[in-house]
């Protein structure tokens, strides 16, 4: 037998793997972005910009928790309802983690009485399109 697991296990899992293995990787990736564009108005002589940008991380920094749990409600409103398809061997479940206007498709699979990320698919956290505004 497959050993799929119930439907009803998708959220809890997806909630942990959005709030402990992905939004912290994106968190840390737009901080990295806020300070490579510190150190650049940095090294160009704008320093009220620079502090522009060390305000803003310090905001992202001290913000973290509020955010994922946001993000993580924004994601589940765009995804509803929920499509769990059976595909035999496993079940799947395709969700938009990215935004409306630049999508970002993840599949899970539901297999062994667990989900995963779909083996085939990968998160290039270099190409997110993280919304840094440039100033």
């Amino acid at each position: 037998s497959s050993q799929k697991p119930t439907e009803d296990t998708f959220l809890p899992f997806f909630e942990k793997w959005f709030t402990t293995v992905y939004y912290p990787k994106v968190l840390n990736r737009l901080d990295m972005q806020i300070q490579r564009k510190r150190a650049e108005k940095e090294r160009s002589g704008k320093f009220l910009q620079s502090l522009g940008e060390a305000v803003k991380g310090h905001l992202l920094n001290s913000t973290k928790e509020i955010q994922t749990k946001l993000i993580y409600q924004q994601i589940l409103a765009q995804s509803s309802p929920i499509v769990v398809a059976d595909k035999g061997l496993f079940l799947q479940v395709q969700m938009n983690i990215g935004s409306q206007e630049n999508p970002s498709i993840a599949t899970f699979w539901g297999l062994h009485k667990d989900w995963y990320l779909a083996p085939y698919l990968s998160i290039d956290f270099d190409k997110l399109d993280l919304a840094v505004e440039e100033s």
